[in-house]
């Protein structure tokens, strides 16, 4: 039997650990940005701001998903490196 992959090439996690319950994030400066799959099979991107404004989008597949959160890491959180 194989062992479940819970990373992809590249580093992120995949469809099966969020499934399993993972999150991606990632933190800085108190911004905190997160990555989840909802039980309902929706992915969703959370950020959290330093003075505790939520800005929360949903998606259908894990794509756009991951699109839009490498995108807010890069544009709108400070001092992220930028892969």
């Amino acid at each position: 039997m194989r062992a479940p992959v819970f990373y992809t090439a590249k580093g992120y996690l995949t469809p099966y650990a969020l499934a399993c319950g993972y999150r991606e994030f990632v933190e800085s400066h108190d911004y905190r940005l997160y990555l989840d799959r909802e039980s309902s099979g929706c992915y969703t991107v959370t950020l959290c701001t330093p003075n505790g404004e939520l800005d929360y989008a949903s998606f259908d597949t894990l794509t756009p998903a991951r699109a839009y959160f490498r995108r807010v890491a890069r544009d709108r959180m400070p001092a992220v490196i930028k892969a």
